[in-house]
């Protein structure tokens, strides 16, 4: 059920970000003013997701993250209601806010998963979820684009707001969250004067940074891309198709990597597993600044896809793994701020460096920032090796 809901959450939110710039214009944004209403609309949920995702985290420890699902789901649908009813710029950046505010249903369908599952589970489960969400955004646009020419944007913004009214209503009645769960091998737990146990190389800073050096390096970007693509192929009106179909890869890679990158994260260090990712995605991005024509980005951009799925779950279960089940939600919904962070300063920084740099020097300098959050977990992961974590019984 959280796979479904989050497949359809994220198929319905990706329709509208690539319709964004054309959306404003039908809502009055004409000329300069609409590139900057579509960066502001843009940023803006991440805005709000940063600041409340540890306040969502919080109440979800005390009541429960069963009902959190439903919230978030609730309040997704609610705020693509409001999408679907905007006439000016503003109103729509009022729903988009909300849409951040509500909190995500990654992030809640996360914290139930790892105090729901077993022990030697959270791994597998967290990249089914990240699988789904993947899986959503490749279908999104590729089905939701040419739905909205057929219908309108407004009526598949209602559409998607009804099936996710569906999911939440589902998630009420099928989900069973347990009045407890025991802390998985290589959790962190209280002792018995009160203190929890800690190795150095497993403090879940080292993994925080991985996963925001990650999202800034990959969302910095996506400011550049486009124009890249553009430089790379004979015939400049084609760019959109070839950035779409791009994008498409670069997601079904994620798709396909992600229950793959879960069953390691259990069975191996996640320091270590991050490291390798990032390694490789930090290389597969900078590489995409030198190639010869388009067609050569598609194994880098796979290859982007595949290591970046082991992201996001890594962290929230590097997070989750460091408190007592009580705390999950907190611990997820701040790991879930400093990664939404990540995305700001990414697409904020990314303005930045391609105003100054030309976009095959900008590319570069994105990759360097996801070798930084390489380096860290991997030194992290050095030393883990060298202090295993002992759990006290």
């Amino acid at each position: 059920m959280l796979a479904g809901g989050q497949f359809v959450s994220t198929a319905g939110l990706t329709v509208v970000v690539p319709l964004l710039p054309l959306h404003l214009e039908e809502l009055g944004a004409l000329g300069p003013s609409r590139q900057l209403w579509t960066g502001i609309v843009l940023a803006a949920p991440a805005v709000t997701l940063a600041l409340a995702a540890p306040l969502w985290g919080r109440a979800g420890d005390r009541w429960g993250r069963k009902p959190m699902v439903v919230r978030a789901l609730l309040g997704l649908a609610a705020a693509l209601v409001l999408m679907a009813l905007a006439r000016t710029p503003a109103q729509l950046l009022a729903a988009r806010l909300l849409q951040g505010a509500f909190g995500g249903i990654a992030e809640a369908g996360a914290a139930f998963v790892t105090t729901a599952s077993p022990a030697g589970a959270r791994g597998p489960m967290l990249g089914r979820l990240h699988a789904a969400t993947a899986a959503g955004a490749l279908v999104g646009p590729l089905a939701g684009g040419p739905l909205a020419d057929v219908v309108g944007l407004r009526a598949v913004l209602a559409a998607v707001a009804g099936l996710t009214v569906a999911s939440a209503l589902v998630g009420w009645v099928a989900l069973r969250e347990p009045a407890g769960t025991a802390p998985a091998a290589g959790d962190v737990v209280p002792t018995v004067g009160g203190e929890r146990t800690s190795a150095p190389g497993r403090r879940p800073g080292a993994c925080l940074l991985a996963g925001f050096c990650a999202q800034a390096g990959a969302y910095g970007l996506v400011t550049v891309f486009a124009p890249h693509v553009r430089s790379l192929i004979p015939d400049p009106t084609r760019a959109g198709a070839w950035v779409g179909g791009l994008q498409a890869v670069t997601w079904a890679g994620s798709t396909l990597a992600a229950p793959w990158w879960g069953v390691r994260h259990e069975r191996r260090g996640v320091e270590a597993n991050l490291g390798a990712a990032l390694v490789v995605m930090a290389v597969a991005v900078a590489l995409q600044a030198f190639v010869p024509s388009a067609w050569a980005l598609l194994p880098l951009r796979v290859a982007q896809g595949w290591c970046a799925a082991a992201v996001v779950q890594g962290v929230l279960l590097a997070a989750s793994r460091r408190v007592a089940p009580a705390d999950q939600g907190s611990a997820i919904g701040g790991a879930t701020s400093v990664l939404t962070a990540g995305q700001v300063a990414g697409a904020l920084g990314g303005g930045l460096v391609t105003s100054v740099l030309i976009p095959p020097a900008a590319i570069v300098v994105f990759g360097a920032v996801v070798a930084v959050g390489a380096a860290g977990v991997l030194r992290a992961a050095a030393a883990a090796s060298r202090y295993p974590v002992v759990v006290n019984p």
